[in-house]
């Protein structure tokens, strides 16, 4: 409602109904769809497990049915990771919904992420290592804090994946210029200034043989950028080919806790 010249006044009425339906079937639509493919997967993988276990060493059975294992295991990560993008993309475009919004340590959070990497880092003999901030914290920050957290892991999966053997893998948090931000930095391969921006777009992949056999969705960039774009910030990279890459998920501080 607003006043106008000569005494009169303005109402704009917007019927959102049609909008609130849409977001609700979609949301039962992803919900009901990862279960209905998160159910087949998971029975598909137990029998290919069984059959691994009882087929002659060295056998095509054998051979086939560790691809049918490796293959279920990537359909259940890939629906893992739709309905995790759907998500966040669904809470990006409403204006309204802060109902898992909470003020939490950015640090403590990364310093977790990486704990709970630290096995899989040791599987593939990559060393990673959390570097402690130099300034005290709390570093806080508003926002769904589970979705932070799988942002930050999908940036440290990622550098372990393309991480040559033997190599270092650093994560750290600062603060500056009102930003929290956590960097990730490897010594893989690298991305060329080109491909920078395409590789935070869905289902992009900069070597689709080599995430493919490591098990990417080619979704974890993309999920890292809508997470922090909807806290307020944004995720970037810094990189030259061969000489490793350093990501940067970046979102705002925050001294007061919700009310």
């Amino acid at each position: 409602v607003m006043a106008l010249p000569g005494k009169k006044i303005v109402a704009i009425v917007i019927d959102q109904t049609e909008r609130y339906r849409t977001a609700a079937m979609r949301e039962d639509f992803i919900a009901n769809a990862s279960h209905e493919l998160n159910t087949p997967a998971a029975a598909i993988s137990l029998l290919a497990e069984a059959i691994v276990k009882t087929a002659k060493k060295g056998s095509t059975t054998e051979v086939f049915s560790k691809s049918l294992v490796e293959e279920a295991d990537r359909l259940t990560s890939l629906t893992r990771d739709i309905v995790r993008l759907s998500e966040v993309q669904e809470v990006s475009s409403s204006t309204d919904d802060d109902r898992h919004l909470q003020v939490f340590d950015a640090a403590q959070s990364v310093e977790d992420v990486v704990a709970s990497h630290l096995s899989l880092a040791d599987q593939v003999g990559v060393q990673i290592e959390y570097l402690q901030p130099i300034s005290p914290g709390p570093f806080l920050v508003q926002g769904n804090r589970q979705w932070f957290e799988v942002a930050v892991g999908n940036l440290v999966e990622n550098a372990i994946q393309y991480s040559p053997t033997g190599a270092p893998i650093s994560v750290s948090v600062d603060v500056a210029d009102d930003l929290v931000s956590v960097h990730v930095a490897d010594q893989g391969p690298g991305v060329a200034q080109e491909l920078q921006e395409q590789i935070f777009q869905r289902f992009y992949r900069l070597d689709s043989a080599r995430t493919r056999k490591a098990g990417g969705t080619g979704l974890g960039l993309s999920i890292v950028r809508n997470t922090a774009r909807h806290m307020g910030g944004d995720a970037t990279v810094v990189s030259q080919p061969g000489e490793g890459a350093t990501f940067t998920l970046s979102v705002p501080a925050t001294a007061e806790p919700l009310t």
